[in-house]
């Protein structure tokens, strides 16, 4: 085994992670996270010594919010670390031998924000717009969310559609509306914006959901808007249908 601090002063290190998983053996083992000025290494550590050699860590360890945890059936240590301020993280998978060394199996950035839009349109496209609103608050960092603008046009369609459904199932339209305020706010957190504007002022190209379905959906929102007598808003969103248009 190599003493801790030896190997610390010649490489650097950061920080040190508990591994959770690992037998009782001879004491708690952690991963100790070793920087140079070109990788990010990590290795084992028992005490004061290194059990392990190191091995790359190919994303971003952000040790603020990084875990470690080792599954003795399968012999493999997972080490994730999500990213600062943001929802996206990345993960990897090393195999422990006998001697504790470590040899990288994959590493996997994970876009969660687009893992996100992909399952709110997979929803919507499924006629679940409960699933898309549930969806839609369950982002995290939604300021740091690149695709929150497409999040809120598909979260607007699924909303309208909703609507639609609870009145088609004898829903008194003010009731249903109480639903679509819901929609609204979870889109304004999305966004920091009212839900019928985030198109504004012309409609991006390449969307999931095409302008034609978003300013059908505008239409029957200021329609709906007119039954529960709001003009004013429904004036405002037809506006905004002529600005897109």
């Amino acid at each position: 085994m190599i003493p801790l601090l030896c190997m610390l002063m010649v490489i650097g290190y950061s920080a040190m992670l508990p591994v959770e998983g690992f037998p009782p053996g001879d004491g708690p083992v952690d991963l100790v996270v070793l920087e140079s000025a070109t990788v990010t290494e990590i290795a084992l550590a028992r005490g004061s010594e290194l059990i392990s050699g190191s091995a790359e860590f190919p994303g971003m360890l952000n040790i603020a919010k990084a875990s470690a945890t080792y599954d003795p059936g399968s012999g493999i240590l997972t080490v994730y670390s999500q990213y600062p301020f943001t929802a996206n993280y990345y993960s990897a998978e090393y195999s422990v031998g006998d001697d504790y060394e470590l040899g990288l199996i994959s590493g996997t950035y994970h876009d969660c924000y687009g893992a996100a839009l992909e399952h709110m349109v997979l929803l919507y496209r499924n006629q679940d717009y409960d699933g898309v609103l549930e969806e839609a608050w369950s982002v995290f960092y939604p300021g740091s969310n690149p695709l929150g603008r497409e999040m809120c046009v598909v979260l607007l369609v699924a909303g309208i559609s909703g609507v639609r459904t609870r009145t088609n199932a004898g829903i008194p339209p003010e009731e249903a509306m109480e639903w679509l305020e819901d929609v609204y706010d979870a889109g304004y957190n999305l966004s920091g914006e009212l839900l019928h504007q985030v198109a504004l002022p012309g409609y991006p190209e390449g969307l999931s959901i095409t302008r034609d379905e978003y300013i059908a959906a505008l239409g029957e929102l200021a329609t709906i808007l007119d039954s529960v007598d709001c003009p004013d808003k429904a004036a405002e969103v037809r506006e905004a249908i002529e600005t897109i248009r």
